[in-house]
């Protein structure tokens, strides 16, 4: 007897878990929308699956997704400008060589160019102090 009551207590248990299974495969059904019946809200696996299900699929239902989007824009935005930065930061001293270097060539063009005139115009200069010297010394 005893042997006997614990088969027909495996059997009630299979029956009853196949009929869960026939709701959960029934509420999984995307032909049929069974979350509004109380069956498929009592059972943890189904409430679990039509509770997302509902806010998946349920428009009329306002979440704040906009301002998640916003703030992750903001994250993202925030990442790349403190990024080039910190790579400006670094190549700083790369880049200022660069211009350091690049510019160099010009000036030296500019310098050979203005030495010529620089040169004659500060002879003159000396010619005439000197000879305001030598006129200064004879007036005396």
């Amino acid at each position: 007897y005893e042997r006997q009551d614990k088969i027909n207590e495996l059997k009630s248990s299979i029956a009853d878990d196949n009929s869960l299974l026939a709701v959960i495969n029934s509420v999984l059904d995307e032909r049929n929308n069974n979350c509004h019946f109380e069956e498929t809200n009592i059972n943890t696996y189904t409430s679990k699956y039509c509770a997302v299900k509902n806010k998946l699929y349920d428009i009329s239902e306002t979440d704040n997704s906009f301002t998640y989007y916003m703030f992750g824009g903001f994250i993202i935005f925030a990442t790349i400008i403190i990024s080039n930065f910190i790579f400006i930061t670094s190549r700083g001293r790369e880049i200022t060589a660069f211009y350091a270097q690049q510019s160099m060539s010009i000036e030296k063009e500019g310098i050979d160019e203005i030495t010529p005139s620089v040169s004659k115009a500060s002879q003159k200069i000396a010619k005439g102090i000197k000879k305001g010297l030598n006129d200064a010394d004879r007036n005396r």
